[in-house]
Formats: structure tokens, sequence, C-alpha cells
């Protein structure tokens, strides 16, 4: 029996990931600038920052409650 194509995905989605407690206030702050520069703020979301910075978007949502609360830190 094959694998789906989506279990794949999502299997090596989790291996790209970081460890659990390494990310900061500052390395999300860093990478939404980063992120807004490629897609621009109006498209920036969290579960895109959480894909760019391979970390779960809860771990985003720990540290900023909503979007506004990540722009005006």
């Amino acid at each position: 029996m094959e694998v789906p194509v989506v279990a794949k995905q999502a299997t090596a989605d989790k291996r790209q990931r970081r460890e659990r407690g390494s990310i900061n206030p500052d390395d999300i702050i860093s990478g939404a600038f980063e992120l807004a520069e490629q897609v621009s703020i109006d498209n920036l979301s969290m579960p895109l920052l959480g894909k760019h910075l391979g970390v779960g978007v809860t771990s985003i949502y720990w540290y900023f409650r909503k979007k506004d609360d990540l722009l005006n830190a």
C-alpha cells in the first residue's frame, strides 16, 4: 500500500520544524519583516509566518495573539 502524497508532505514538514522552545519574540518579529518584504504586510499571515520560520503557528500565537499585536511590537 502506498502512502498518500499528503501524508508524505506532512511528515517532511514536521522534520523541518525547529525544536520546541527554540523561537523567541525577536525571531518572530525579524521573520515577519523578512516575509512582509516578500508578500506585503497585507498578505502577511500568522500561518504563513509560521511556515516561513519553520514553527507551528501556535508558537507564534504564544507570543502574539493577533497580527496587529505583532505589527505593533
